[in-house]
């Protein structure tokens, strides 16, 4: 349901994605730079260090360049994306029969509609954050394993670990959350409606 919106826009999501998987990948690599630093110094290479050092420098104006790419970009697909989700799902409920707004409250509709439209921006955002977190593992896995194999599944079998941990918390914070949207859509409901009924009596 998400990709839908996002897909209209298909030229700006891969050009965000593709400067988000570059920018994870830039981010990542400083590590080598201070380990080629080090042995350029202690095994007396000193000719190596300008080099390694306009490679770093190189590293990090591209990094600086792809962070506002990255994100001026996510704004060129999802601000159109959350406005044809906001225009879909309103004239969805316009276009559903009048049992269904005679049994729905104005309150607990609005109170849907603007948790919908938080959620939109907030999945959106996190999908980019993901792609950045499982970009830089990566880099993390094969330097693991350029070291030591054995380095890289002690870190492959830690993600195991905390992804088992994760899906566990992540259901009982939905299962949380979904009963703390019934009693703000309650609340609201109690609010919006009243403020009505008092304008029309007024």
């Amino acid at each position: 349901r998400l990709f839908r919106f996002h897909l209209q826009y298909k030229k700006w999501v891969l050009i965000s994605y593709s400067s988000t998987i570059l920018l994870a990948i830039s981010n990542s690599i400083y590590p080598f730079f201070y380990k080629f630093f080090i042995e350029s110094v202690t095994g007396n290479n000193l000719d190596a260090l300008p080099m390694y050092m306009a490679m770093f420098v190189a590293v990090i104006l591209v990094s600086n360049l792809l962070d506002p790419i990255t994100w001026w970009t996510f704004d060129k697909y999802i601000i159109p994306s959350m406005r044809d989700s906001r225009a879909y799902i309103f004239r969805y409920v316009q276009d559903l029969d009048f049992a269904y707004h005679t049994e729905k409250s104005t309150g607990s509709l609005i109170s849907a509609f603007k948790r919908g439209d938080a959620a939109f921006w907030s999945i959106s955002n996190e999908l980019q954050e993901i792609l950045l977190l499982i970009v830089n593992y990566l880099v993390l896995l094969i330097s693991f394993w350029i070291i030591n194999p054995k380095y890289a599944g002690a870190a492959f079998i830690l993600f195991l670990l905390n992804l088992t941990s994760i899906k566990y918390l992540v259901s009982q914070n939905i299962t949380k959350r979904s009963d703390f949207n019934k009693e703000e859509d309650n609340v609201s409901s109690h609010i919006t409606d009243n403020l009505i009924n008092y304008d029309t009596v007024k």
